[in-house]
C-alpha cells in the first residue's frame, strides 16, 4: 500500500509481468500508472519508506535488472546497482538495525548482495544461499555485528546470514523444505506439514490442518491482538487465527497470494482468483 499524494487516503500497488499498477479503493488507474516495463517481470516488486515520511522507493527486479522508481514513476538517479550477473529470484527486502539500511538482493546463482539506499555494496557476502521467498527473520543483537538474519533456503536450509557477510547453518529437526520457519523477539511460529506452532513468552499454541498445502502466514495487530492469516492451497481459503490458536472469523476464499492491508482503524485483506476476480475483504 502507498500514499501517493500525501493525503491519506492508500492506493494499491503491486506488478504484472510486463506493467506496474496503482490503483485506488474504488479500483481505478492512479496516473501516471501503469507503467510497461522495458523487460519482463517475473517476481513482486518492493516498496520502501526509509524513514516513514511517505518518500516511497519503489525497487523493480526486470530479470537481472533493477530499476528503482519514486512515487511518480521517475526512475530514480543515483541508483546504483543496475544489473545483476544472472536474474534475480526473489523480492528485494529493506532491513534497519543499528540507524543503518541494509536491502537484500538475491540472485538465482545463490549470490546475495547487501546493499545501502545508494545500492552500493555494505559488504561481500562469500557463500552462496539460494533463498526461498521468505522474508528473512532479523534477530537484532547487542551490535551490528552479533545481529543476523535467519533464511530459509529453496532446500529448506535454514541459515543465519550476519551482517558482516559471514554465515552458519541453523539445524531444525524434521525441517522439510516445504515447511516455514519464523523468529523475531516476540514470537516463533512454524508450519510442518498441517501443523502450526505458535510460541511466545505470555503463550503457545498448536493448530491442526486437515490438509497440508498451507502458504506462508502473514501476522498483523488488530487493536492489541496479535492475528495470523494462513492460507490453505487445497481449499483455497484463507484462515485468521488469533495468538490462543483460535479461528477469529470465518475463513476468506482466495486462490492468489494475498495482503493485509491496514488504514487508519480499518483492516482489509486483498486476494485474487484464478477467474481474474480481485477481492477485498473488510476483516471486522
Amino acid at each position: 500500500q502507498i500514499d501517493i499524494f500525501n493525503n491519506n487516503k492508500l492506493q494499491y500497488l503491486f506488478n504484472t509481468k510486463d506493467s506496474i499498477y496503482a490503483i485506488d479503493r474504488n479500483g481505478n488507474y492512479v496516473k501516471p500508472f501503469p507503467i510497461k516495463s522495458k523487460n519482463p517481470m517475473s517476481v513482486p516488486l518492493a516498496l520502501f519508506d526509509y524513514d516513514k515520511n511517505k518518500n516511497y522507493r519503489i525497487l523493480v527486479p526486470m530479470q537481472n535488472e533493477l530499476v528503482m522508481y519514486d512515487k511518480k514513476g521517475n526512475v530514480v538517479s543515483g541508483w546504483e546497482f543496475n544489473s545483476s550477473t544472472s536474474n534475480i529470484s526473489t523480492s528485494p527486502e529493506h532491513f534497519q538495525i543499528f540507524n543503518k539500511d541494509y536491502i537484500v538482493i538475491n540472485e538465482e546463482n545463490g549470490k546475495i548482495h547487501l546493499l545501502n539506499r545508494k545500492g552500493q555494496n555494505r559488504t561481500d557476502v562469500k557463500q552462496k544461499i539460494y533463498k526461498s521467498k521468505l522474508r528473512p527473520s532479523l534477530i537484532k543483537g547487542n551490535s551490528i555485528n552479533d545481529s543476523k538474519l535467519i533464511i530459509k533456503e529453496k532446500n529448506g536450509k535454514m541459515t543465519y546470514l550476519y551482517f558482516n557477510g559471514l554465515t552458519d547453518s541453523l539445524k531444525i529437526q524434521n525441517m522439510r523444505a516445504s515447511d516455514f520457519y519464523e523468529k523475531n523477539e516476540n514470537y516463533t511460529i512454524v508450519i510442518n506439514n498441517s501443523k502450526v506452532l505458535y510460541e511466545s513468552q505470555e503463550n503457545q499454541f498448536e493448530y491442526n490442518f486437515k490438509n497440508s498445502k498451507l502458504g506462508v502466514p502473514k501476522t498483523f495487530f488488530q487493536n492489541d491482538s496479535l492475528l495470523f492469516a494462513i492460507q490453505n492451497q487445497s481449499e483455497n481459503l484463507i484462515y485468521l487465527l488469533n495468538q490462543n490458536g483460535d479461528l477469529q472469523t470465518r475463513p476468506f476464499y482466495g486462490t492468489t497470494d494475498f495482503n493485509i492491508i491496514k488504514s487508519n482503524s480499518n483492516i482489509n485483506m486483498i486476494v485474487g482468483s484464478y477467474e481474474g476476480v480481485l477481492y477485498n475483504y473488510k476483516i471486522n
